[in-house]
């Protein structure tokens, strides 16, 4: 790119700048949030999760139930955050 090593001088920065624009990302729609924590709860391994937590309340274990809600709701928001 034939720069010196002091980088790009001024006037090539804002040359470069008017023709390609400022070095951003930009955001694309997005997903809405609540749409992503709902994938989240409804990931295939999370849906084992709560068949364990279905059958765990069905066998009269309720807190073993609860607990694996717990770890379903803790892991939801953690790969959503």
């Amino acid at each position: 790119m034939k720069t010196s090593l002091d980088g790009r001088s001024t006037a090539e920065a804002h040359q470069r700048l008017a023709e390609y624009g400022p070095n951003e990302l930009r955001r694309q729609g997005g997903t809405r949030w609540w749409r992503e924590l709902v994938r989240q709860l409804i990931h295939p391994l999370a849906l084992v999760l709560w068949l364990a937590a279905v059958l765990a309340w069905v066998a009269g274990t309720p807190v073993l139930a609860a607990a694996i809600m717990a770890v379903i709701l803790i892991n939801a928001v953690f790969a959503f955050a």
